[in-house]
């Protein structure tokens, strides 16, 4: 665009293909033509409610943070001992994420299958992925488990108690 000024036009810019725009022309906004649409979002020139706005939305984000430290809490007193049963099983995990099967029963046995080589011995554990623990073979394809996660079970001794919470 290309500023222009001549004897018989007013001032205005003029496009590359010559016509010029400038004040005489319609302006689609200021003719009204969206007049009915800005409306509909008047602009507030009061703003004293704000304050209150504001005051309320700190009391609900100290409301939810009370109540999300409760949660915690209530969940950090949730026992992690469970006792895994002698025969076919599923159990979840629930201590701390990125450590190996091997090492996780190794820190959360507790008691029971005979004593922990026997238990290490007699379990063959199983993910989704059909990556598996099985101590009497000495293969531990676990290396890496996440809280939450599940696993199939096959416990050949007798029943072994776990504390997952025992994992660091």
């Amino acid at each position: 665009m290309n500023f222009k000024k001549g004897a018989s036009q007013p001032s205005g810019f003029s496009r590359a293909s010559g016509t010029t725009l400038s004040a005489s022309k319609s302006n689609t906004v200021i003719d009204g033509k969206y007049k009915d649409e800005a409306d509909k979002y008047p602009i507030k020139d009061d703003c004293r409610g704000i304050g209150a706005e504001l005051q309320r939305a700190k009391e609900n984000i100290y409301n939810l943070s009370r109540v999300n430290r409760d949660l915690n809490s209530q969940l950090n007193s949730l026992s992690s001992v469970f006792t895994i049963k002698s025969g076919t099983s599923y159990i979840g995990y629930t201590g701390i994420s990125g450590v190996s099967f091997e090492s996780a029963f190794e820190q959360a046995y507790v008691s029971g299958g005979g004593g922990f080589e026997s238990a290490y011995s007699n379990l063959f554990v199983k993910n989704i992925k059909g990556n598996f623990f099985w101590g009497r073979f000495e293969w531990n394809a676990l290396n890496s488990i996440s809280r939450g996660e599940g696993f199939f079970v096959k416990n050949f001794g007798s029943d072994i108690v776990v504390d997952w919470g025992l994992v660091k």
